[in-house]
């Protein structure tokens, strides 16, 4: 983007009738004619003997050493800052997450044993009847939630 800009910057500056032309009115304006061209040149030189005379004189503010922040700042600084303590935050959650369902697993292992091993509740073998019944049951709950 800075590229493009600088480009455009002397572009404009090298060829000024290209822009004038894109106008939608017709403009008589002369940018390199000698009295435009002087002014610059005046308002150039006498700013530059401003600094120089200041610096001579020794009136010119002394340079400051300072740390500058810039947006930059956020994502050099800011962001990892933010992250890792976001990180901490959601491993601490998980955690106390796992050891909360670690516990609940402990407490239903012997009821799901009970269930599902070769002599339990859910292992033994069903009619057909009591099978639909359950499958229905399963629907008409799903048609009633949905």
């Amino acid at each position: 983007a800075m590229s493009l800009a600088a480009i455009l910057c002397v572009g404009i500056g090298m060829f000024p009738d290209l822009l004038y032309r894109m106008l939608p009115a017709d403009i008589a304006y002369s940018a390199y004619d000698a009295t435009h061209v002087l002014a610059q040149t005046q308002l150039l030189f006498f700013s530059a003997l401003a600094f120089v005379w200041l610096n001579l004189r020794n009136m010119y503010p002394p340079e400051l050493r300072s740390v500058n922040l810039d947006v930059e700042w956020l994502y050099r600084r800011a962001a990892p800052t933010v992250w890792t303590r976001l990180s901490n935050l959601v491993h601490d959650i998980d955690l106390r997450i796992r050891a909360t369902v670690s516990l609940g697993a402990s407490k239903f292992t012997p009821v799901f044993a009970q269930w599902f091993s070769e002599q339990g509740t859910l292992s033994r073998a069903a009619s057909i009847g009591n099978l639909t019944a359950g499958i229905i049951l399963v629907l008409l709950i799903l048609i009633w939630l949905g």
